[in-house]
């Protein structure tokens, strides 16, 4: 597969995606099918004629892959375009090609770029091209004991129910991320107040972890954290939960703030690190 050419650089359209695909499952995550790497690329908000990322090739074969996301979230009252990048894997022998996927995906400027899942080896790699963290620091929440409080909001996980309370512009955003099969979607209530509240479930050093991903009102879910986290560990068994700093009005008793090792990033020249929601993305799948 060595060669002194450059590969091919092309945008990946819905053409490319079983080779796309089949690269992925074989060189980045073979514990995932083929099938469920489809369902990655393919996320169900895209627009027409979508580019779900940029790949290397050498004749037909696909050498590298960057994958990316496309969206417009509603950021301080405007419509702002945000493109996130996940799935970044090339072959060994043409590593050296690597900045080019990179640099693809960061063509337009005018974009707020993401990338929420990187490994440590990367993200000072990244830093040098102008990303930043959204949070350095990460709260630890044993479960079973906030579980014995936050008995006055009551827990609904049913999608159904869950698009009956939250409002309409939530309910068009759980609309357009389908039936997610990673994320999960709960809500909070007491009497006409709600929160609801996206997380994943992940393992740390072992250990099943409920990852928050987004909430929509950071004071209700603070003063409810005892209920979500009873939800936690009853419906998913996790014994700690993971949260942004951003997503708590403050530290409550008994979290601990740990430095996160995999910072997620991004990139903009109008939003801060507050602005950004984690949303449409590979984590809201």
């Amino acid at each position: 597969m060595r060669g002194t050419e450059r590969s091919a650089l092309v945008s990946v359209g819905d053409d490319l995606v079983d080779r796309v695909a089949s690269f992925l499952h074989l060189h980045l995550d073979r514990r995932r099918p083929v099938d469920e790497w489809r369902r990655i690329l393919r996320y169900p908000w895209a627009s027409e004629n979508p580019v779900y990322g940029y790949a290397l090739l050498r004749g037909e074969e696909v050498v590298g892959v960057v994958c990316t996301c496309y969206s417009r979230q509603e950021i301080r009252g405007g419509a702002e375009p945000f493109c996130n990048l996940h799935s970044w894997c090339v072959h060994p022998l043409h590593r050296a090609e690597s900045v080019r996927l990179l640099a693809a995906a960061l063509g337009d400027r005018k974009q707020t770029v993401t990338t929420l899942t990187v490994s440590r080896e990367t993200v000072d790699f990244l830093k040098r091209f102008g990303f930043r963290p959204i949070d350095e620091d990460v709260a630890l929440i044993p479960t079973p004991l906030f579980a014995l409080d936050g008995w006055q909001a009551r827990i609904t996980a049913e999608r159904p129910a869950v698009l009956a309370v939250v409002d309409e512009a939530h309910r068009r955003m759980l609309s357009d991320f389908g039936a997610m099969r990673l994320a999960r979607a709960i809500v909070a209530r007491r009497h006409r107040d709600w929160c609801l509240c996206l997380y994943t479930r992940e393992r740390r050093r072992g250990i099943a972890v409920s990852r928050v991903v987004y909430v929509s009102h950071p004071p209700l879910f603070t003063k409810w954290l005892g209920a979500f986290a009873r939800s936690w560990l009853l419906k998913d068994g996790t014994l700690l939960a993971t949260c942004p700093p951003r997503f708590l009005t403050h530290r409550p008793a008994g979290a601990f703030i740990a430095r996160e090792p995999r910072p997620q990033l991004f990139r903009s020249s109008r939003l801060d690190a507050p602005d950004i929601t984690c949303l449409y993305s590979e984590l809201t799948r």
